[in-house]
């Protein structure tokens, strides 16, 4: 009822509001999807972010490294 009325919105429009308004991606406000890409490289970024991945390379193969 109260959606329909208009006095309350759906998770995806407050998600999409609140993209626009910080000019980000919806999809880093949301919970990940790992099993698509853009869902994985987002939490990529995440870790990047929070834990300070690194990406090294030993004998031709890339490792990622979480500091914290």
């Amino acid at each position: 009822m109260q959606h329909e009325s208009g006095s309350r919105n759906s998770k995806a429009n407050l998600t999409n509001t609140l993209a626009k308004v910080f000019e980000v991606s919806p999809h880093a406000l949301t919970l990940p999807d790992i099993d698509s890409y853009n869902g994985l490289i987002h939490t990529i970024f995440t870790l990047e972010d929070l834990c300070a991945l690194k990406i090294t390379y030993l004998d031709g193969k890339m490792y990622l490294h979480l500091n914290k």
